[in-house]
């Protein structure tokens, strides 16, 4: 009896909890999500950019063969460059390369969702009780093919180095302007609600 009563305390403790939350899972207001996507964009451009810089250098000076482990020992890192305190950014795919990259369960939703919207040209976001996330494309350049094209496009050290390096590599078979997955920008819903009211 007392155990039912205790159980039965805890759980309206718990629903008056989940009434008083601000935000939960309540959608964006408008002014929010172009909030979103204006610092999305600029950070996901700033780290997308940063991060094409040092694979271009890496391979001008070790060829593709020595951007693959370039990418395998820097990338991660390079993503979280000057982010502010709060905000997280990675990259995630349906078909990872780096086992870190793998999307989880609710973000291959979204992926496949992308995908069927228009893949490269949709970016999108979510609200996961008090945080946001926000999804922008990754798409496949010309200059990727030679690490993340058709097999036979891909040069023998390369893959060598690919196979060495990432054993259960599935990022090949791509074509230019394809979807190879996402970045994600998440945040607490807070944080743009004060940036919003600034």
């Amino acid at each position: 009896m007392k155990l039912t009563v205790l159980l039965i305390l805890i759980a309206v403790l718990l629903l008056g909890y989940s009434c008083q939350s601000p935000s939960g899972n309540k959608p964006l207001e408008s002014a929010e999500q172009e909030l979103l996507a204006k610092i999305g964009d600029s950070i996901i451009g700033r780290a997308s950019g940063r991060l094409m810089k040092a694979v271009s250098s890496a391979i001008d000076s070790a060829g593709h063969e020595g951007a693959v482990y370039y990418c395998a020992g820097h990338a991660a890192g390079l993503t979280q460059l000057g982010l502010a305190p709060g905000w997280q950014l990675g990259r995630i795919s349906l078909r990872n390369r780096n086992p870190g990259n793998k999307a989880g369960n609710a973000d291959a939703h979204i992926l496949k969702d992308m995908a069927k919207q228009g893949g490269a040209k949709t970016a999108v976001h979510r609200v996961v009780q008090d945080t946001v996330h926000y999804y922008k494309p990754i798409v496949l350049a010309a200059a990727c093919l030679a690490c993340h094209g058709n097999p036979d496009q891909v040069a023998p050290k390369v893959a060598a180095a690919i196979k060495e390096r990432y054993p259960h590599d599935q990022a090949l078979g791509y074509k230019e302007g394809d979807m190879r997955g996402a970045w994600k920008l998440s945040v607490l819903r807070e944080t743009l609600v004060n940036l919003h009211s600034k």
